[in-house]
């Protein structure tokens, strides 16, 4: 599959601020600061506030029980907290409000520097040097263990006491069997924030993410690139914790990490820690947190607890300090530079110049220094007036900072509503909500609530528009200022019935379909989910597959099928061929076999005038295409009710850009992306008529196309449907792709329709693949059988610091079975401890002779290049029920691994020894008997000749290492005298032949074999396994 949009992560890491300025000390006091029509609601709230404190101390005295508790400790600071918030929010209404016009959000802003830039989806860590991590940490600790700081409130809105609203608890989510945690959705009453709550009591990672329905496309048209531009803003310090490497470094310090990326439509932040064992914040081991109480759930552990409150400021007060804005813009800028020369981002900038250029997917989503300042010129950035001036002016290019925009985007698109928050913790659910009720109950809810920067903005607009008046900045219309266009189809009717050639920077050649499609979210997409079907179908790889006829053909390398991108008004559907260099002089022919295998497809389904009967109503055949689609789904069915818990990161921002799509169910938000309904044949066959020439944007990637440059348009061309030779060549405006195209010929486009319809035949070869057998039925567990319980155990002693002997138990090693087969070890271990019905197999055929020389291991190394490329028609059907093989050729023999549903796994086995021995029969006859054969060995010895001459360019610490093996080990073989045997004019060219009689040797000959059986609950067929092993 292609991913929808480009994602690009480097490593950020950025210097500690030398002073950080401690906010002013509040006191009681202040409330004589207050104008006199608030100060009566001053006093009335703090003696609510004594009162209620009275109330808890006179209760915690008569249950001492309760001083150790920390969650009551918070509550209580809390109070405190917000009635001293209360008094010094209104003493800065009244008194001394910050000009954030000024270019200072206020007093305690500082000037920062930045090391790196950052990519268009982030990682962000900070390692810092040490001295000044521990300082910073000093500062957390202090700030964690204050009253005052402790749950500071920085906005003037007090947490809400209404109580939280449980959407849906844990016995109502739809989870697959292994999973042993507990869900809860909820919904904070007071900004309609929606929360995934996940408690894993197992878990050694905690986590957290936030999805925003905001991305590139709510851009303005004059600041391309804002979003992104907004994501890197928001990481650099807020009014709580305004040091701009504050959030990294804690997460740093408490073995964590963060990222970010910002997508078309919406963009996703997420964090994780390790909750345990921590020495962090300058505290020592056993104090206040109790390690396990953090281990059996009833706390939240610190880690969580201080990333958390972190991370919900970015939602609360940022910074946007405008002084780091021009840095960051330069960041930008760098990222923009570094990619011009990724074919990945240049072949996605030319497929969005392809679309209406009303629409918004025609936006520039990066962004760069130009784009971002509306005129700017980075090298003539130049700032005017004092250091405090917030509207920066770019001379000579009339642009300006955007702060302004950053924070009208930020003001619009990052309230409650519009968001969603997924947390993973080891703390039971009521813990878990008590904390992000804390940390999220004063995020604004509406765009129209009141923000921090709601006085400030009035300051920015009308200073910009004192530039404007100057001249000295660009302006724009409203047209131009607006975000979205949604009356406009991006890719109509003008826009495809296209063919295209583009020159590549890289080597590569590929053929790539796109036909324009529903989105996904719509009814007819979303319920019985068709597209799957044509997918699975167009990107099957068995016998007879339009994937199985290319690859004999030697015309690919590989093939893939699916929706490859996905917005809310429209969705591309994919056929994408990898081509060797054959089949891109080839590029007809395939173009060709692929409209005909759509034909195929179109043939399977009942004419629209059959009845329900025919269309497969009970006690009637039913369609192919409706047995593929409950294939499907069984599959689905099956993986999802025994898949296993994934790493909490990654869980938590799936399950957050998820959220949005299941927000009124949550608890099928688990389950919900394998849940079918019956195939809508009215609808596939409508998804299948789009498959259509007409609809179809086609690209072809040519290295070799550059030649045609310089050549005479009037030469003739090898290619008739394709010939693109009377095309002028073009440039893409961002990203500088080569690329020329035209309208596809009506007559060649009636000739990819007509296939299957009487007037062209489609190949006889050409077939839809059967029904999958190896999809797994008995889902039984043996392991709490008497005879198969493992029920040894060992103890271990060792010896602690204080000289204390320890003594550990541990379950007993794999068993060595009994065998008759001489040269063969066989060792099974029962699972006891995932319960879960699969077996794992690992063969080691251990030979001196694949060593011997390096022709030897070339050889063998080609075969096995051979075999996984001529498996793949044999086993696809195992990989898509889940199970799973590897074969490879290691310097001490063959590495041989399976895994997957036990049921099936010996019929894999089976089909794997049985076609590693036949495999080796057919290539003895040689490339006159078997031509498809030496289609694949001929491409298995380019394709590996390519890959040993890269080695050269490999990283220089794996080329250092590779230089150490040469220089320390006894018999290591120098690249070069593999690359000689490979080379076409070699002295002794390699052969089909020779390189089956080397495998044999290798595999038959003087072989030893090691097996390890894990978790087969079948054990009762080893000596199944046995047979197979003998070959």
């Amino acid at each position: 599959m292609v991913n929808l949009t480009p994602k690009e992560e480097k490593q950020q890491s950025r210097q500690h601020s030398q002073h950080q300025q401690q906010p002013p000390q509040q006191n009681l006091s202040t409330i004589r600061m207050i104008s006199p029509s608030k100060r009566v609601l001053a006093v009335l709230t703090f003696a609510y506030v004594m009162t209620v404190s009275s109330r808890v101390l006179a209760f915690a005295a008569k249950n001492p029980s309760l001083l150790n508790s920390s969650y009551a400790v918070k509550r209580g600071k809390a109070m405190f907290s917000a009635f001293s918030g209360f008094c010094r929010v209104q003493r800065q209404n009244d008194l001394s409000r910050p000009s954030l016009g000024s270019g200072k959000i206020d007093s305690t802003s500082i000037r920062r520097q930045c090391d790196s830039v950052r990519c268009f989806n982030s990682m962000y860590s900070s390692e810092g040097d040490g001295k000044q991590q521990q300082q910073q940490q000093r500062r957390s600790a202090t700030s964690l263990s204050s009253t005052t700081a402790a749950i500071d409130i920085q906005t003037a809105t007090t947490p809400t006491t209404e109580a939280t609203k449980v959407l849906v608890d844990d016995s109502l989510f739809l989870k697959p069997t292994p999973d042993t945690r507990h869900y809860r959705s909820i919904t904070l009453p007071s900004n309609s924030l929606q929360v995934l709550l996940v408690s894993d009591p197992k878990t050694d990672i905690e986590a957290a993410s936030i999805h925003v329905k905001a991305g590139h496309f709510n851009d303005p048209r004059t600041r391309a690139g804002l979003a992104h531009f907004h994501e890197h803003m928001l990481f650099l310090g807020t009014k709580k914790y305004p040091e701009e490497n504050e959030y990294e470094t804690f997460l740093g310090t408490n073995g964590g990490s963060s990222n970010a990326y910002t997508d078309m439509e919406d963009t996703n932040y997420y964090f994780s820690v390790n909750p345990l064992n921590h020495k962090n914040n300058g505290e020592e081991e056993g104090d206040a947190e109790n390690e396990a109480d953090v281990e059996e759930g009833k706390v939240v552990s610190k880690a969580l607890y201080g990333a958390l409150d972190r991370f919900s400021q970015f939602f609360k007060h940022p910074l946007f300090d405008s002084s780091m804005m021009d840095r960051e813009l330069r960041a930008i800028n760098s990222e923009y530079i570094n990619a011009i020369t990724s074919d990945t981002w240049r072949n996605y900038a030319l497929l969005k110049a392809s679309c209406d250029a009303d629409h918004s997917f025609s936006k520039f989503g990066c962004g760069n220094y130009n784009t971002l300042t509306n005129g700017g010129d980075m090298n003539m950035g130049k700032k005017e007036g004092s250091e405090e001036n917030e509207a920066v002016v770019v001379e000579g290019g009339g642009g300006t900072i955007p702060r302004l925009e950053v924070v009208e985007f930020w003001k619009k698109h990052y309230v409650g509503k519009n968001m969603k928050l997924v947390v993973v913790g080891k703390a039971h659910l009521d813990e878990l909500e008590k904390l992000v009720h804390e940390c999220f109950s004063d995020v604004r809810g509406d765009s129209n609530d009141p923000s921090p920067f709601d006085d400030a903005l009035e300051e920015m607009k009308h200073e910009r528009q004192q530039l404007l008046f100057a001249g000295t900045a660009n302006g724009a219309t409203d047209k131009e200022m607006e975000e979205v266009t949604t009356a406009t189809t991006a890719f109509g009717s003008s826009q495809l019935g296209i063919i295209r050639e583009v020159i590549p920077v890289a080597e590569m050649r590929t053929l790539k379909l796109l036909f324009g499609f529903p989105p996904l979210d719509d009814a007819m997409m979303n319920d019985s989910k068709p597209h799957r079907v044509l997918s699975h179908l167009l990107g099957h790889e068995s016998p007879g597959s339009l994937h199985s006829l290319l690859n004999e053909e030697g015309y690919i390398n590989g093939l893939s099928s699916g929706v490859t991108l996905d917005v809310s008004d429209f969705s591309m559907f994919s056929i994408t061929v990898s081509l060797t260099p054959k089949g891109m002089n080839e590029r007809d022919k395939i173009i060709d076999l692929i409209f005909q295998y759509i034909s195929l497809i179109k043939q399977s389904l009942p004419s629209p005038a059959a009845s329900e009967e025919e269309k497969g109503g009970e006690n009637h055949h039913t369609p192919v295409l409706k047995e593929y689609h409950d294939e499907i789904r069984r599959i689905g069915q099956i993986n999802f009710d025994f898949s296993e818990n994934g790493d909490p990161t990654s869980f938590a921002s799936g399950m957050a850009r998820r959220l949005f799509k299941y927000e009124e169910n949550p608890q099928e938000i688990l389950i919900g992306p394998i849940l079918m309904e019956n195939l809508d044949f009215d609808i596939t066959q409508k998804l299948l008529e789009l498959l259509h020439p007409s609809n179809a944007l086609i690209t072809i990637t040519d290295p070799d196309a550059a030649a045609a440059i310089d050549v005479d348009s009037n030469d003739s061309s090898m290619y008739q449907d394709t010939d693109l030779m009377d095309s002028s060549w073009q440039q893409e405006k961002w990203y500088g792709a080569k690329y020329r195209q035209k309208e596809i010929d009506p007559q060649v486009m009636e000739k990819w329709a007509s296939y299957g319809s009487g007037k062209l035949s489609i190949d006889s070869r050409l077939k839809l693949p059967e029904l999958n057998k190896f999809i797994a039925t008995d889902f039984s567990l043996r392991c709490d059988d008497d005879d198969n319980r493992d029920t040894d155990s060992i103890t271990i002693t060792s010896t602690n610091g204080d000289d204390t002997n320890v003594a550990t138990t541990m379950p007993t090693p794999p068993k060595l079975l009994p065998q008759d087969l001489p040269g063969v070890r066989m060792h099974h271990k029962m699972d006891t401890t995932y319960r879960v019905p699969k077996t794992f197999i690992k063969i080691h055929l251990t030979s001196p002779n694949v060593y011997k020389s390096p022709r030897s291991m070339t050889l063998n190394r080609l075969y096995e290049k051979v075999l996984n490329d001529d498996l793949t028609s044999f086993v696809y059907d195992a990989r898509l029920a889940g199970c799973h093989y590897r074969v490879a050729c290691t310097p001490t023999g063959f590495r041989i691994s399976l895994s997957g549903y036990s049921e099936k796994l010996t019929d894999l086995l089976d089909v794997l020894t049985s076609r590693m021995l036949s495999l080796a029969e057919e290539m003895l006859e040689g490339p006159a008997a078997r031509p498809a054969l030496y289609q694949m060995f001929q491409k298995a010895q380019q394709n590996l000749l390519r890959q040993t001459k890269n080695i050269r360019l490999d990283k220089p610490y794996s080329t250092a290492v590779y230089n150490s093996r040469l220089l320390f080990e006894d018999k290591i073989w120098n690249i070069q005298r593999y690359i000689d045997e490979m080379e076409e004019d070699a002295y002794n060219p390699l052969t089909m032949e020779e390189c089956a009689k080397v495998a044999e040797e290798c595999l038959f000959g003087r072989v030893k074999v090691r097996l390890c059986v894990y978790d087969f609950n079948a054990i009762e067929k080893q000596d199944g396994i046995y047979s197979k092993l003998m070959f």
